[in-house]
């Protein structure tokens, strides 16, 4: 009697379960986007790499960024993004903050939050540092794993 696990039928389904499964990583990559210029203080900092990649390409664009400081010294962020097809679209997004060497603070901002856009709407999506250390973000940005 043959050995399950070494039969040809076997070999070829476990092929294709981790096929499969790899193939699906691979499509809920995460886009991120953040200031060009740590220092930069004015209301609508310059962004470097604001276009999304892949899945998400021709369908979300970085409509705009504000920054200001909040009690004189918290950084707040808005970034706006913009649904340019006409179906809505299932997000989660997270805004990690950075210091000045561009390490990240570890503090709630590890948490990603759900999104819903709808088709040709514009929505705001904002927050406000923890720390006076902040001084750059990262905004993270995927499709919701369970649209």
């Amino acid at each position: 009697m043959k050995n399950l696990l070494l039969s040809r039928p076997f070999k070829v389904l476990i092929f294709l379960s981790i096929a499969f499964f790899f193939s699906n990583c691979a499509k809920n990559k995460v886009h991120s986007t953040s200031k060009e210029n740590p220092d930069d203080q004015s209301l609508e900092p310059v962004m470097k790499r604001v276009k999304f990649q892949g899945d998400l390409r021709d369908v979300l664009i970085v409509a705009g960024v504000k920054q200001s400081k909040v009690n004189e010294d918290l950084l707040k962020v808005e970034v706006r993004l913009q649904n340019l097809k006409e179906r809505e679209i299932n997000l989660s997004y997270k805004i990690e903050w950075l210091d000045q060497d561009g390490m990240m603070i570890s503090d709630s901002s590890l948490v990603w939050f759900p999104l819903l856009i709808k088709g040709g709407e514009s929505v705001a999506v904002q927050t406000v540092s923890t720390t006076t250390k902040a001084k750059n973000f990262h905004l993270k940005v995927q499709r919701a794993k369970n649209p």
